[in-house]
């Protein structure tokens, strides 16, 4: 366990040049409630926009030229970082990826862009026979209980519309960051 409450697991695999380093969170839609479902996705999405250091593009170069990936998602349980790269970028991809991680700046531009994508997401659930049904099961179990798990991570269309960049960057400090990783 190192000093900041991080737990580090580490496998060597010798047969293989990459690196892979993933970094879980406690959290996802078990954080979340009505008013706010769909917040800890829409900030998860955001953090490979912009660092206080980084631009998107920037980020996006980085990764790209190395033959890297980076990833960052919001799950039901759990919040999730996860960087790919050769083992000989492993010293500038770490400190790339440690910088998403550690200060997003969720940029407007950046905000106003991923909203879109995440509304046009939300609004193309209907298209898909088995998401609508997936979704009506949550509700109908979950629901009466009011249990988290009746929520789906990509939120809901009112309140991906409504947050605030400062809404996500207050949300990523106080819960994301804190959770047990």
């Amino acid at each position: 366990e190192l000093g900041n409450g991080v737990t580090l697991l580490h496998k060597r695999i010798a047969t293989s040049p990459l690196v892979v380093m993933t970094m879980y969170s406690l959290g996802g839609v078990t954080a979340e409630d009505a008013k706010n479902n769909g917040i800890g996705n829409l900030t998860m999405e955001l953090l490979p926009r912009g660092t206080t250091t980084r631009s998107a593009q920037q980020i996006s170069e980085f990764f790209d030229s190395i033959g890297g990936d980076l990833e960052t998602s919001c799950g039901s349980n759990s919040w999730s970082w996860s960087a790919t790269c050769l083992k000989d970028d492993f010293a500038k991809a770490f400190d790339v990826y440690a910088d998403v991680i550690q200060n997003p700046s969720f940029p407007q531009s950046e905000l106003v862009a991923m909203k879109q994508r995440v509304v046009a997401s939300i609004e193309s659930q209907d298209a898909d026979w088995f998401q609508q049904a997936y979704r009506f099961f949550k509700q109908k179990y979950y629901g009466p209980t009011e249990s988290p798990y009746q929520f789906l991570p990509i939120g809901t269309k009112e309140n991906v519309q409504r947050l605030s960049g400062e809404e996500l960057q207050s949300w990523y400090r106080e819960h994301v960051l804190k959770g047990q990783r």
